[in-house]
């Protein structure tokens, strides 16, 4: 890189290691390790009919395009004309007399790329061109990421409903036994509102836990391009289990695979290449032209004969208003703006690296915490309930009992959706990249059009 605007690039600080470095193969589709078919086909199907990732593949052709224009400033241009005219006249005897005239020519054009304008520009345009390939995929990255994010929760509200309904069941029979002991004349009134209550507070939950359900549903809907009115999902039967801890290699090595950083740098380096090409634009232009052309007669025989000319010209700038030095300040400010920006995407990369192993971590010692708790509140329930059966304990201690077991049962859901979702959250920072397949969600839209 020729950092003809004088600047150095930034060095980011890197780390010299993460958190957690596990001894499992990067897969850059880690999604299929998770043995969910369900998952797998929905994330294909995002991949191909999920309309950001249409508009980021349509930018990407844009890059192409205005790359095929940046290029084409490097070749002559070829251009054709003609004419044709007809006179009529009358002669001494009265006759008219008609007259055929015209001529057909070629023209071609070269500029002279001496100062290297349009080299800078062609090549400043293929770094955008590939730095929009990198946005495509971060693009197709984050949607992958998306549908795992949505598909986890859906899949700890199914848990919820179904842990909600055996809840509700349960409470319903202790209900039962309750009713019995009040009908004879063993537990007050107090006790028998206090477990309705409990009852009835659990089957509002069911009823929060099935909006949240459609509501999922409907964001999944979206982000395979469905229309979330009619589109359903079959129940997660349970939330999988994250396969072991992926080796992430050097700090280096995991930022590298990141296509925003490297996109990022691709803009810096196109932004150098601008620069060139506004100095270059400063300086004189040489251009050469050359022109074919043919008179044709009145019996129109083409091509008897062929004037030719060849011209150079010199475009020198004088006096611009400060128009082309400004330019370059302008190239060179942008230049600043992007190093400034690259750097922030790296630190911010190591962040996210560093929070999701974190988080994982995190989740994982919290989730085995739980886990205790819940053996340990099964045991409480048990004893209490023997207790409050043989007339040792009030009720109030077997209804804060089953309260505290039933709230660990669904934070246990909570706590194994977040531990799975911040290895979700550590594939998306380490980045990565995978063939695409053709995105047909524009296509859709047209099928369906009335116009």
């Amino acid at each position: 890189m020729s950092w003809r605007s004088g600047m150095e690039p930034a060095s980011p600080p890197v780390p010299t290691a993460f958190s957690m470095n596990g001894s499992e193969v990067l897969n850059d589709r880690w999604w299929e390790q998770w043995n969910s078919a369900q998952l797998n086909a929905l994330v294909e199907e995002a991949l191909s009919e999920n309309f950001s990732l249409s508009a980021a593949w349509a930018r990407l052709e844009q890059a192409e395009a205005s790359l095929s224009k940046a290029d084409a400033g490097r070749f002559p241009t070829l251009g054709a004309s003609g004419n044709a005219r007809r006179d009529r006249s009358i002669g001494e005897d009265r006759d008219t007399i008609e007259n055929d005239s015209g001529s057909v020519g070629l023209s071609a054009s070269w500029e002279i790329d001496l100062w290297g304008r349009i080299r800078s520009s062609s090549n400043a345009a293929r770094l955008d061109r590939d730095a929009s390939k990198e946005d495509l995929q971060a693009t197709a990255i984050s949607l992958v990421s998306q549908i795992v994010q949505t598909w986890l929760q859906l899949g700890e509200q199914h848990g919820q409903r179904v842990l909600l309904r055996e809840q509700i069941s349960l409470s319903e029979s202790t209900l039962e036994l309750i009713q019995a002991r009040f009908a004879r004349g063993q537990s007050s009134a107090s006790d028998l509102w206090q477990q309705e209550r409990l009852v009835e507070s659990r089957k509002g939950n069911l009823i929060l836990v099935e909006a949240r359900i459609k509501s999922i549903e409907y964001a999944l809907a979206v982000l395979i391009g469905k229309d979330p009115a009619s589109t359903r999902f079959p129940a997660i039967t349970s939330i999988p289990v994250p396969p072991p801890f992926p080796s992430t290699g050097t700090p280096a090595e995991a930022l590298g695979r990141r296509p925003d950083i490297r996109a990022a740098w691709m803009r810096v380096e196109a932004a150098d290449h601008r620069i060139a090409s506004a100095m270059a634009d400063r300086f004189p232009r040489i251009s050469l032209s050359a022109g074919l052309s043919s008179p044709f007669s009145e019996t129109l025989n083409l091509f008897n004969e062929w004037i030719t000319s060849v011209a150079g010209s010199l475009g020198i700038p004088l006096i611009d208003g400060g128009s082309r030095r400004a330019e370059v300040d302008r190239n060179e400010a942008l230049l600043r703006q992007l190093l400034s920006q690259y750097g922030n995407t790296w630190l911010t990369a190591i962040r996210e690296v560093e929070d999701a192993i974190l988080e994982e971590k995190t989740q994982r010692a919290y989730l085995s915490s739980i886990d205790t708790q819940i053996g340990l509140a099964e045991r409480v329930l048990t004893q209490t309930s023997s207790r409050y059966e043989q007339g040792q304990l009030s009720y109030l201690q077997v209804l804060e009992a089953q309260q505290t077991l039933q709230g660990l049962q669904r934070s246990r859901l909570e706590t194994a959706r977040a531990a799975a979702a911040a290895r979700v959250d550590l594939h998306k920072a380490i980045g990565g990249g995978f063939e695409l397949p053709a995105n047909r969600a524009v296509e859709s839209i047209l099928k369906t059009s009335e116009y």
